[in-house]
């Protein structure tokens, strides 16, 4: 386990983390080198779909991370094993279920090997609104013995502060998506059947509320390296010009329309547009 010092420092890392979320990454860089350098991922889970999206990483090469965002991703067997977690119980490699064949796959050969790590423990923290985080600690495959378990009872003891840093973070989305939606006359709103995403510019997932994550697949896709894109095509380009008109500051968006429709059979949304500036989490290997 950690030193008082290190114990210390990492709690108030999550803790801002928690009110500023841009901060997750440093969380994982301060958990790797805590952990004797182990390698560190953090996903977020949406519980009611099943999608995870990575979300920051430590202690990996660079090139592997790229990789596996393009498309190892697609090939980890680890994401179906993440899907059927328990919440709060840090589980070691023997516990995760996976599948008889993993040390024969390509996965584990072509992207695990190479980096000579192997994967130790990881958590599911209690679930808060529409998300859970995944943290995982991999070890050096010299290792693997001694810090399996060390990593076990690391993650059993951040589980909470994991958690509330979470809890945090979905209250501050929230607060800003219903101030977002407030109108200006200050009259009440209607009720809205739908949901909220928060994007970034470079279509980077932040955040989603309850009642847009059901639309994954039907509306919206989100790859694992967390980029959002629209099923339909033509709306998928309205996306984009909008976006690019928002990346740069003081552009008026004046003129475009911030309100579209899109039609699949018989069921019809609409998709409106509005500017944010609240930081949340962006996936990896992208800068904050």
């Amino acid at each position: 386990m950690l030193n008082g010092k290190a114990a210390r420092r990492l709690v108030e890392v999550i803790h801002r983390a928690a009110l500023d979320p841009s901060c997750w990454q440093l969380v994982v860089d301060e958990l790797h080198w805590a952990n004797e350098e182990s390698p560190i991922a953090l996903h977020q889970l949406y519980s009611r779909t099943g999608q995870i999206v990575t979300s920051a990483a430590s202690g990996f090469d660079p090139g592997y991370v790229t990789t596996y965002v393009e498309h190892y991703s697609l090939l980890s067997p680890w994401i179906e094993c993440f899907r059927a977690y328990p919440e709060r119980r840090a589980l070691l490699v023997s516990e995760m279920g996976l599948p008889a064949d993993y040390e024969r796959g390509a996965f584990y050969n072509e992207w695990v090997v190479p980096q000579d790590i192997r994967f130790g423990a990881s958590i599911r923290t209690r679930g808060v609104g529409s998300r859970a985080l995944i943290a995982g600690i991999s070890t050096r495959a010299r290792d693997r013995d001694r810090m399996e378990r060390v990593s076990q009872r690391l993650l059993t003891w951040l589980e909470p502060h994991l958690a509330h840093a979470l809890a945090v973070n979905e209250e501050i989305a929230r607060l800003t998506a219903n101030s977002m939606l407030k109108p200006t006359d200050g009259a009440m709103p209607s009720p809205a059947a739908g949901g909220i995403l928060i994007v970034t510019t470079q279509h980077l997932l932040c955040w989603a509320d309850a009642g847009a994550v059901p639309l994954f697949g039907e509306v919206v896709r989100v790859a694992p390296s967390g980029r959002l894109g629209f099923v339909d095509p033509l709306i998928q380009t309205w996306f984009e010009v909008l976006t690019a008109f928002f990346d740069v500051p003081y552009r008026s968006a004046r003129g475009l329309g911030l309100e579209i429709e899109m039609r699949r059979g018989q069921q019809a949304w609409t998709i409106r547009a509005l500017q944010c500036t609240i930081r949340l989490p962006q996936p990896f290997p992208f800068p904050t």
